[in-house]
Formats: C-alpha cells, structure tokens, sequence
C-alpha cells in the first residue's frame, strides 16, 4: 500500500533534483514556462470537488435517509477517482517553481485535513523553506485549500 507519506517523499526527492534544472528551462517567445503539473492540480481539485458532492450524497443525516447502492457505489468511485487524481500530481515531476510550489501546497492542504501529526507540522516547515529557497510564493490553483 502506498501512504501519502511515501509518495510525498518520492515528489520532495523529484523536487529537489529538479530544482536544478529550473533556471535552464527556457521560455518561448518570451511568455513564461507552463508546467504540465498545473492542469494535474486543476484534474485534482475538479476530482476532489466530485468526490466531496459523492461523499455528501451518501451521508445518511445530511440527505435523511440510507443511501441506495447505486449512490454508494458512485460515491467510491468518484473517491477512487481522486485518490488516483491526487497520486497523478504526487508523482508527476514538476518542471517550474511555481509548479513546485503547487504540488507542495496541494499536498499540504490535503494532508492537514487528515488528523493533524507532529509530523505535519514539521513538513509545513519544510514546505515553506522548499518554497523560500525557490523564491516562489503561495501559488493558488484552483479549489486547492
């Protein structure tokens, strides 16, 4: 089984050897680089977005009554549907700061909607010197937090 945790080790170690290579990835005709990763995370924050609708519809309280199979099983597939969204952008190496930066604050605000760890707090840390070093801000794509 591969935990968030795994697969955000494998991006931290794509990042930093990808930091590199940042600086030579040159612009054509003067427009500023697109990173492939970008339109993973818009994938990830529309498959999250459906998976919330899917979650909410098999929510006993919130729509008074059991769910039929039909929406339970609608409900796991849109949850695997993120869930396979979300190991895309993890796995994907980014090709820009910006993009980078992306993928670390997508990872962060899934992770810290989890229960909180000590660990997490550290990886914050991490995330925010990551994204210092880079000299890249905050970068908002999408339904991301």
């Amino acid at each position: 089984s591969t935990s968030r945790r795994s697969i955000l080790i494998a991006g931290i170690s794509g990042i930093a050897a990808g930091a590199v290579t940042f600086a030579g990835h040159v612009a054509l005709a003067g427009s500023p680089p697109v990173d492939p990763i970008l339109a993973l995370i818009e994938a990830e924050a529309s498959a999250w977005s459906a998976m919330a609708a899917a979650t909410r519809a098999v929510d006993s309280v919130e729509i008074g009554r059991e769910p039929t199979l039909a929406e339970r099983q609608a409900s796991e597939l849109a949850c695997a549907a993120h869930g396979s969204a979300f190991d895309a952008v993890m796995r994907c190496r980014a090709e820009t700061p910006a993009g980078a930066v992306a993928a670390i604050d997508l990872f962060t605000s899934r992770e810290l909607e989890h229960v909180p760890s000590p660990v997490d707090a550290a990886l914050v840390d991490l995330f925010a010197s990551i994204r210092a070093h880079l000299g890249v801000a905050a970068v908002t794509t999408g339904d991301v937090a």
